[in-house]
Formats: structure tokens, sequence, C-alpha cells
């Protein structure tokens, strides 16, 4: 109602807030209608050419994603989708915060999704991505995740995540080697999987 009294005349950006279902605390539900209604309203009261602002993105109580591991992965993964939807800017919440997407604790100091954090941040400043590919899948819960980026240096990479279980992932011919999400640099085997 907002938007249709006129309230868009002085709008630079459009923000919203994401956090996922905690019955269903995974990433990937960035690529489902969390955006696609944000950018029809936008669409619908001629907004498509303002950016889109995550003001407050997580991955909602830390009771709902306790392993280390996993709040690693849902950190690189929501930062990808976030800009793989179109999201120009994203804040993380919180970096200190003791219950809700905490990356930093005054015990125990910064923990491994803070580094995930940081480390995507430095595949991501700089670079231009691709549309993330889901290989076929029509499925975004269960599918095997590419995206290509072009870095700041000019050389190419891809990010890859699989959400359906195991998965054998050959890596195109020109990648040698893979960074995980602690920073630590692998050999690609000979084989390329």
């Amino acid at each position: 109602s907002y938007f249709a009294a006129g309230g868009t005349t002085d709008i630079d950006a459009v923000g919203m807030h994401s956090s996922p279902n905690p019955n269903n605390d995974v990433a990937e539900f960035m690529m489902g209608s969390v955006t696609t209604g944000i950018t029809s309203v936008m669409k619908q009261y001629g907004l498509s050419s303002k950016p889109l602002w995550n003001t407050e993105n997580d991955w909602g109580s830390d009771a709902f994603l306790t392993e280390p591991d996993a709040q690693a992965a849902f950190v690189a993964r929501d930062l990808l989708l976030n800009w793989n939807v179109g999201v120009t800017r994203d804040y993380w919440y919180a970096w200190d915060n003791n219950g809700t997407g905490t990356l930093f604790s005054p015990t125990t100091g910064i923990v491994e999704a803070a580094t995930a954090y940081e480390q995507v941040e430095s595949w991501m400043t700089g670079a231009i991505m691709a549309p993330c590919s889901l290989n076929g899948s029509t499925n975004a819960y269960q599918a095997l995740y590419t995206c290509n980026l072009t870095l700041s240096t000019g050389n190419q990479a891809q990010a890859v995540w699989n959400t359906a279980g195991s998965l054998t992932y050959t890596a195109p011919s020109q990648f040698t080697q893979y960074r995980d999400l602690a920073g630590d640099t692998y050999s690609i085997p000979s084989s390329h999987q």
C-alpha cells in the first residue's frame, strides 16, 4: 500500500531481511520465493532498476544449525546465492550475536563460519559471476551447483557444491587446484575428480 500510494519516488534501494525456515535451514532458500516475490513487487512499482539489498541475513538461531562445518557451508553458499539472485549488498547478522548467525564468540574467538565468510568474500571482491547453474536439476534443494567467476585478477574460478548427497565431481580441465572454505589450497588430481 505504501508503494501504491506513491512511496516509490524517493527510494534509492530496496531492502529485505532473510532467514531460512528453521525446518529447512539451508542457504538454497534464496533461490525461491524470498527473492522472486520481492523482485515481482519491484517490477510492479517501477523499481526494477533499483538495487536490492539484504540488510539482515543469517542462518537463523544457532540452535537450528549447530554443526560448525554446516554453518561454514551455509555462509559460503548464502553469499554466492544472494549475489546470484541479484542482491547487491548483503549484511550478515551478526558478527558477535551469541544466538543468531554467530561468527565470533568472546570465549572461542572467530568461528569456522567467519573464516568461510572471509574466503568467499575474497573470491567475490572485484569478480564477475555468471548465473549459477543447477546442472539440469529443477529442484533448488537437490542440485549440483556450479557458479563460474572471473576473478579480479582475470583468472577463472568455479564455486561448486552439491545439496543432494555425495557426488563425484569432474572439474573442468582448465582448473589445476582448489581452495576450501578454510583457505587451504590443494592440487586437483590428474583425473580432475
